[in-house]
């Protein structure tokens, strides 16, 4: 158990590269230049105080890996992290709040062979960090490297229950996939507990728009949209396309009631634009906004660009808004050592501010983060056209910017880089979108974090 300071308004769960030179897709052309002495130890906390300071809680004042417990009976039992396995915690995800105040976590080894996906339970005791393990469970694909949860899944039939949706890169010919598994809470005369439902596995297939990329489905990530329960969105990067998938109730081995996912659409992007994620706009929307469907942004990593998209409302079917928009200035790369890597085009993450008015995009190599206002415009017709239009675009303060968090009440954003080391925290001015440097971690391998309330 690690005592949080009082100024602590976030905690942190980071996730990082155990091992050197991991996900670079320009690895045979020398990677991209970086210290590869450092690597990460594994799942850290964090803290992130009211001013936008950043500190580790536990360990030192470099980190020290998170606090394991596995409950044994009426007690908890400390567990040595090593002894877990869990190699490259690249992407890890929170649940939300269950009726008992519980959260889960889960993560994985993102690896090509002997993958697992590990789940644990956040531990709600007052001034803990802990984390107590619930279940590692083998898989058949290949580096796993995203999660979505939803709480709940199909209402009152699962209730207090979680689905755990882990995407799975794969190989470069095979191997991709997607991964689900349901969280049962602990309840009277029961026990709580973790299964593996589905496993789609994808071989083949992709666009073959980059050979060096889209050979093969490479399933990225997936997410929900707000106000529709029942659906879940996958970000295929081979394949150029956003898949749709309807949640179905579903009997499992045994009589257990369980949830399914079908195929129920697909939205194909430009090809050779590699679609690596899909978010939607926050649910605290306007009326204006949404009486045609939720507006999404979908990061393309390959073209380093943004796709804007709405989910309609009258047909559940994804729709394109506006053609991609560059998260890179036009005279990028200058520099030829830079320009040999897809031409200085990488992409990453992308957020929402929770009001729904401001869209954050990171872009590799480039290192910055790039802030679009969402419009709302008439056209010639005088119809609502709705666009993404360019505020500003800084430097994320660091090298390789892997993944963005926003923290719950939209005060701040933090990214993690991978070949820099760290973790950088701004400050955001909610009127304008603008970013603000408050303080930089030092944290080998970063890959990923992701904030809960203190």
């Amino acid at each position: 158990m690690s005592y949080i300071d009082p100024s602590i308004k976030y905690i942190g769960y980071t996730g990082c590269y155990t091992e050197p030179k991991q996900a670079d897709p320009f690895g045979g052309m020398g990677g991209v230049p970086h210290d590869v002495s450092k690597i990460g130890t594994g799942i850290q906390v964090i803290g992130v105080s009211k001013d936008g300071k950043l500190c580790y809680i536990g360990g030192n004042e470099t980190g020290g890996r998170v606090n394991i417990q596995k409950s044994t009976g009426e007690k908890l039992d400390e567990v040595d992290y090593d002894s877990l396995g869990l190699s490259n915690p690249s992407y890890l995800e929170i649940s939300e709040s269950d009726s008992n105040g519980k959260r889960y976590l889960c993560t994985a080894s993102e690896v090509d062979k002997g993958a697992k996906m590990y789940s644990f339970v956040v531990d709600p005791t007052k001034n803990s960090t802990r984390l107590i393990h619930l279940s590692t469970i083998p898989v058949d694909t290949s580096y796993p490297c995203h999660f979505g949860m939803i709480s709940d899944p199909l209402g009152s039939d699962h209730k207090d229950q979680v689905l755990t949706v882990m995407c799975s890169y794969g190989r470069d010919e095979d191997n991709a996939g997607v991964s689900t598994f349901l969280i049962k809470s602990k309840d009277a005369g029961d026990s709580e507990c973790v299964s593996k439902i589905q496993e789609i596995v994808y071989n083949g297939n992709g666009s073959k728009s980059k050979l060096d990329r889209q050979l093969s489905s490479h399933a990225h990530s997936t997410a929900t949209c707000p106000g529709v329960p029942d659906e879940i969105f996958m970000a295929d990067l081979g394949k150029d396309a956003i898949i749709q998938y309807q949640l179905e109730p579903a009997i499992a081995s045994g009589g257990k009631s369980v949830v399914n996912l079908k195929e129920s659409g697909k939205l194909g992007v430009p090809l050779g634009s590699g679609p690596r994620s899909l978010t939607f706009r926050p649910s605290a929307s306007d009326a204006v906004f949404s009486e045609r469907g939720v507006i999404g942004v979908v990061s393309l990593e390959i073209k380093a660009s943004l796709l804007l998209v709405r989910r309609r409302s009258h047909d559940g079917c994804l729709e394109i808004l506006q053609p991609p928009v560059s998260v890179l200035p036009e005279a990028w790369p200058k520099d030829e050592s830079i320009a040999k890597f897809n031409k200085g085009r990488w992409a990453s993450d992308v957020v929402w501010s929770p009001c729904g008015k401001f869209v954050f995009a990171a872009a590799r190599l480039h290192n910055s983060i790039s802030i679009f206002e969402l419009k709302n415009r008439k056209n010639d017709d005088g119809e609502s056209e709705f666009c993404l239009e360019l505020k500003e675009r800084v430097s994320t303060g660091g090298q390789t910017p892997r993944c963005l968090c926003m923290s719950p009440e939209g005060d701040f954003l933090l990214i993690a880089h991978q070949h820099s080391h760290d973790i950088t925290c701004f400050q955001i001015d909610n009127e304008n979108g603008k970013l603000t440097l408050t303080d930089k971690l030092e944290h080998p391998l970063a890959a990923c974090l992701k904030l809960i309330p203190a």
